[in-house]
């Protein structure tokens, strides 16, 4: 796998990667390296908080998937403080079909549920600064999935899927509109846990966040993303 090669970290939100702002935060697209860092930083400290992984000299949290070109990380900031993130992994033609996380431990239910070329942005390592709560840190997290919704269009992905633990089914459910795929569970070893299968129309997670207050977008804001993500993609739609 590879592996980080600098433990820098970025200390603020670089402008060619910044894709929105919003009442004080900042959504970022992390294409440099400091920037990757940051996101797994604060990954590491997010899940080390609840008990999800062990410590580790690095205090960093990633995997191959987050090298791969169907991936793209993204960060929240406030006030001057990384404060959230998540990576989309888009599985597509665009990519020659290579599978996400989730297409390899739920491979045969995608394909009967939601079909072998639908065009799917998995969401996923979704974190949150453990000092960051209260209402501020709801708002963070959806502008996350606003994110999702921009590079869903911008790759003309259909449908959004998650693989969460039970204790998680909740906030998926209730907060973005995503329904369960199938009630079987599959065991994740690196978290040491049974996840389960969530999704919906890339169109419907939309609708949600949006009536949780986040703003909308239109196709330019699409392409726009698509420029600074410097995704190998021409045609975007906009999914709503």
């Amino acid at each position: 796998m590879k592996s980080v090669t600098s433990i820098q970290l970025a200390e603020h939100p670089y402008a060619e990667q910044i894709i929105d702002t919003f009442n004080g935060f900042t959504i970022e697209i992390c294409l440099r390296d400091s920037s990757m860092n940051t996101a797994f930083h604060l990954r590491y400290r997010s899940y080390l908080a609840v008990g999800s992984i062990t410590e580790n000299k690095e205090e960093m949290l990633y995997d191959e998937y987050d090298f791969s070109p169907n991936a793209r990380i993204h960060l929240v900031w406030h006030e001057g403080k990384a404060v959230a993130t998540i990576r989309s992994c888009v599985y597509s033609d665009h990519y020659n079909w290579v599978p996400t996380e989730g297409i390899r431990y739920f491979r045969d239910t995608v394909n009967q549920e939601l079909g072998r070329t639908t065009r799917i942005l998995e969401s996923n390592r979704f974190a949150v600064d453990p000092d960051f709560q209260g209402r501020q840190s709801l708002f963070a997290q959806f502008l996350l999935f606003r994110a999702h919704g921009l590079n869903a269009g911008a790759h003309g992905c259909s449908h959004i899927i998650t693989s969460v633990r039970s204790h998680h089914r909740a906030f998926y459910l209730r907060f973005l509109g995503m329904e369960p795929v199938s009630e079987q569970a599959v065991y994740i070893p690196w978290v040491d846990a049974e996840v389960y299968l969530l999704a919906n129309e890339t169109e419907s997670c939309l609708s949600a966040i949006l009536k949780r207050g986040m703003p909308d977008y239109d196709q330019d804001d699409i392409s726009r993303y698509a420029r600074k993500a410097q995704l190998p993609v021409r045609q975007q739609t906009l999914a709503a």
